[in-house]
């Protein structure tokens, strides 16, 4: 009689020892499920940041590049305002020369 209860005693304790590994093994499997998962989590939050450097920088150039836009087309518009006073000057010098040849050769 007490070889069967150490037969029982025995094998539960090989039961306990079974059901020990395998706790032991999904432990570890979800310790690497983990540090993938930290991994990988990581890698997002880097790509985020890159890509936020990204935004920001894209916009700092967009912003440089409106300011350029805007001199460029305030010289463009000052440039039009003399091509236009250079020309109306020029039309009033085309239109004394006549005037002032005639009163050379008399």
């Amino acid at each position: 009689m007490f070889d069967k209860v150490i037969r029982m005693c025995d094998d539960l304790v090989a039961e306990l020892k079974q059901e020990q590994q395998d706790d032991n093994d999904d432990n570890e499997s979800c310790e690497q499920q983990c540090d993938l998962a930290d991994d990988k989590k990581k890698a997002l939050e880097r790509a985020l940041t890159d890509a936020e450097n990204a935004i920001a920088k894209a916009k700092e150039a967009i912003e440089t590049l409106t300011d350029e836009i805007k001199a460029l087309e305030k010289g463009i518009r000052e440039l039009d305002e003399s091509m236009v006073e250079a020309i109306e000057e020029h039309k009033e010098e085309t239109n004394l020369w006549p005037l002032t040849q005639t009163r050379k050769n008399s």
